[in-house]
């Protein structure tokens, strides 16, 4: 699980119409029994806001622009085309 992310939502209100800020747990690291626990209990590790991640995929902290890494892992005969865009 080196290259996902979980996005955690939560609604302030009873009614569920207004979210909390969205909170991602990149799960690096982590077993997926670990992941389920948190599934299941609702305790999760701090997350990182979405800026936070937009800034660590584009100073390179986070993701890869590996190739093979990319047609390896992240998207292995999806269907899904992944190309270069530059």
């Amino acid at each position: 699980m080196v290259y996902t992310i979980l996005l955690r939502y939560e609604f302030i209100d009873p009614h569920r119409r207004t979210m909390k800020d969205l909170l991602w747990h990149p799960l690096s690291g982590y077993s997926v029994s670990t992941v389920n626990g948190w599934l299941k209990t609702g305790v999760f590790p701090d997350g990182s806001s979405t800026t936070a991640v937009v800034a660590g995929l584009s100073k390179g902290e986070l993701g890869t622009k590996d190739r093979n890494i990319i047609e390896r892992e992240i998207c292995p005969e999806s269907g899904v085309v992944c190309r270069d865009r530059g």
